[in-house]
C-alpha cells in the first residue's frame, strides 16, 4: 500500500533530481544543446534529455546516458 507519505518522499526526492539534473545539464551541455528532462532507466542510470535545432531549424531530440554515481558528483 502507498501512503501519503510515501508520495511525499517520492516528491521531495524527484524535485532534488529534478535541480541536480538541471545543474548537471548547465555544467556539461554544449551551447547549442537545451535541457528538456530526465528519465531514469531500467538498470538505475540516469538519462538527461536534450533539445536542439538542426540545420533545418527543426526541433531534435536527444539524451545522454549517465550514471548515478556521475549526477550525484554534481551534489
Amino acid at each position: 500500500m502507498i501512503t501519503k507519505n510515501d508520495i511525499e518522499i517520492y516528491l521531495e526526492v524527484k524535485e532534488k533530481l529534478t535541480k541536480l539534473c538541471k545543474k548537471w545539464a548547465k555544467n556539461n551541455l554544449e551551447d547549442w544543446q537545451h535541457y528538456s528532462g530526465f528519465e531514469i532507466t531500467d538498470d538505475g542510470d540516469i538519462s538527461i534529455g536534450y533539445t536542439y535545432s538542426d540545420y533545418a531549424y527543426h526541433t531534435e531530440f536527444d539524451s545522454i546516458k549517465i550514471t548515478l554515481e556521475d549526477l550525484l558528483i554534481w551534489t
